[in-house]
């Protein structure tokens, strides 16, 4: 059972509706909403649930957000959400600036904002458009900090804004020696046995191309 409100141009084309759903054995009432695609078939796009979820491309959401899209036979990432952050009026742009998520903790009495994900401008030449994203998190009542960043070249910047280094870590080390606590950057095997003295701990590798077609070949080796 339900009703429907129901738009049309052209009497029986170009239509649109909004369609009520009712369950009248669990007394759940949801909206649809429809458009028509390019041969006027009317096609449900977006749907609200009796427990407040949106789907758009399915009729049962998952989460208060869930976007459904068909797979393709491309190589690419499939585009579900835009962010864009749009210059109309020749104003000077700043580094820094750009679209961003951000990610709200529950704490007493409400909410605290705990971290933030951002693709930010990083020149200050309009016509520049390179870009990094960002990561930011944030101690109990304070202010988000920039965790990490990846520039427009790939580099890996933690602790730092401005990586000049394939990865770049700047952060400080607030352990105590001889104690086997802090340190800048460790490297752990996650099994689960009891450890001897000749097991290996970990690797890193040395590797560069060896010939024109870019064979990976390693070089040199550290082991623990």
């Amino acid at each position: 059972a339900g009703s429907m409100l129901k738009f049309s141009a052209d009497g029986d084309t170009n239509q649109a509706a909004i369609v009520h759903i009712a369950d009248d054995t669990s007394g759940d009432a949801n909206l649809a909403f429809y458009t028509s695609d390019a041969v006027d078939a009317i096609i449900e796009r977006m749907r609200i649930t009796s427990d407040g979820y949106v789907g758009i491309g399915t009729p049962s959401p998952g989460s208060l957000l869930h976007i459904k899209k068909t797979a393709t036979t491309g190589g690419a990432p499939l585009e579900l959400i835009r962010l864009e952050i749009n210059e109309t009026s020749d104003v000077e742009l700043a580094r820094g600036e750009g679209p961003a998520i951000d990610f709200y903790i529950a704490e007493t009495g409400g909410s605290q904002l705990g971290g933030r994900i951002a693709q930010v401008r990083e020149s200050i030449i309009d016509a520049t458009a390179h870009s990094a994203m960002t990561f930011h998190t944030a101690e109990d009542d304070e202010s988000l900090v920039e965790a990490m960043r990846i520039d427009y070249l790939g580099r890996v910047g933690i602790g730092t804004t401005t990586p000049g280094s394939g990865v770049n870590l700047d952060i400080e080390d607030t352990g105590t020696a001889g104690t086997g606590a802090g340190g800048n950057l460790r490297l752990s095997s996650n099994d689960s046995t009891v450890m001897v003295s000749t097991d290996r701990l970990g690797v890193i590798e040395f590797a560069g191309a060896e010939d024109t077609n870019s064979t990976m070949t390693v070089g040199a080796r550290i082991e623990a």
